[in-house]
Parts: structure tokens; sequence; C-alpha cells
């Protein structure tokens, strides 16, 4: 091959691989930023104007107002529970005595006008059977020996007894519960001297606790995911 040729050849091998090695140089990028707000389950207890103090020089018989009710004030729709821990005592009624007797009792209006009242809940709340997994009856309270105590377990609930979602604070509606009662009373217990007596002169604590659970992405399915029997264990961890 001759000189000319060989310098050509050089020349246009040269112009190939410089075209090439541009070519190779062609390249594209892009990013996405994904962005995630979490959510928030943040509820608040209510009790209308029952003081924060508590109430002093209590008699039996005289009924106090106490309206709980659970609004949601966090972004995350929840399902809602009330636990009620109520004191109880060996007590005298009436001169006879009434052993494990709980000192009072939770009222519901029955009618607005009048006033009138009875013992029990509002409706649009359930007892929650808090019965461990596996048990083959049911259980409405627990009672603690030690503190004497005995509990309860409420669930804002549907008409059907499924449990009933608050919305998010975005919504503009449907964010709290009706209350679950309206009123408190001391039993109606009879007792003529303070000596020996359990309740004279002391101090009881009524404890009312709220709860919320979001309401999705549970692990329950079906009726389950709705069930409060189910979903209460979740949201009492």
């Amino acid at each position: 091959m001759s000189r000319k040729k060989l310098i050509f050849t050089a020349i246009i091998l040269a112009l190939v691989l410089l075209i090439g090695g541009v070519l190779a140089y062609f390249t594209d990028t892009q990013t996405k930023t994904n962005s995630f707000t979490m959510g928030n389950v943040d509820i608040e207890v209510n009790e209308g104007n029952f003081p924060e103090d508590g109430i002093q020089n209590v008699t039996p018989g005289i009924e106090y107002e106490k309206s709980p009710r659970i609004i949601n004030k966090g972004s995350t729709p929840v399902y809602a529970f009330v636990k009620v821990s109520i004191p109880y005592r060996n007590i005298s009624v009436g001169g006879a005595q009434a052993d494990d007797t709980e000192l009072f009792q939770l009222l519901h209006i029955t009618d607005e006008t009048a006033g009138t009242t009875a013992v029990g809940i509002n409706e649009g709340w359930a007892l929650v059977n808090v019965a461990e997994a596996g048990a083959t009856e049911e259980v409405t309270s627990v009672k603690d020996t030690t503190n004497k105590t005995v509990t309860y377990v409420y669930a804002y609930v549907d008409d059907q007894g499924k449990l009933k979602a608050l919305n998010g604070n975005s919504a503009t509606s449907g964010k709290e519960t009706n209350t679950l009662f309206d009123k408190i009373k001391f039993i109606d217990v009879t007792e003529t001297s303070p000596t020996g007596s359990q309740i004279q002169g002391q101090t009881f604590d009524v404890v009312v606790s709220g709860y919320g659970i979001q309401t999705s992405e549970l692990g329950l399915t079906g009726d389950d995911a709705t069930n409060p029997a189910k979903v209460w264990p979740l949201a009492n961890r």
C-alpha cells in the first residue's frame, strides 16, 4: 500500500473513531424526588364542663355533669375507644353489707327537656368484648383487685355494631363522637356513721381514657377489620 493510501486510511479511521467517541457520550438522566408527609393520630378527650380538679364534698345520689366524647384532631381517620375505670368497695346499703359494689353510675339523658336520666350509655357506643384471644365466653369488664376498680371498654360504632371512623382534621364534619354518657352519680348508699366507713371522707377516681387507632392497614381482613373486639387489642398496645 502506498504512503498516500496509508495516510488517507489513517485519516478516515481517525474520523470514524472521533465520531464514534462523540456518539458514545450521548447521555440522559432524570431525577424525581418523592415526598411523603406522614399522617398523625391525635385525639382529645373532651368532658364538657366537668372541672379539671374534680368535685369536692360529694354526697350520695347527686348527679354531676360529665360528658366525655372523643375528638379527632389529627390528619388520619381513626376508630375511637373509651376505657372507664370505676372504683368499688364493700359498703353498707341500708344497714346491709354489699360487697364489691361499684361506687359510681354512668347516666345518659333520656329526655332533654325534662332533664331525666337513666343508668347506661348513649347510642352509638357499645361495650367491647375484652376476653383474651381464644376465650369462649364474652367478657365486658375487668376487675382489678389490687386497686379495687372495675374497667369497661366502649367502642364508637354504627347501627350495625361495627366500628365507625372519625374523619381527619381536613374534613368539615364527622370528626367527633357523641357523648359516651352525660352525667355521673355516686350511688345511693345509706351509712349512719363514718366509723369504719370505707367511703366517707375518702377520695375516689373515675378514670376515663380515650384511644384512637388508624382505620386502615391494621392487618385485619373482612369483618374483623371493623370488629371492636379485634381492633381493641391493637389500639391498647
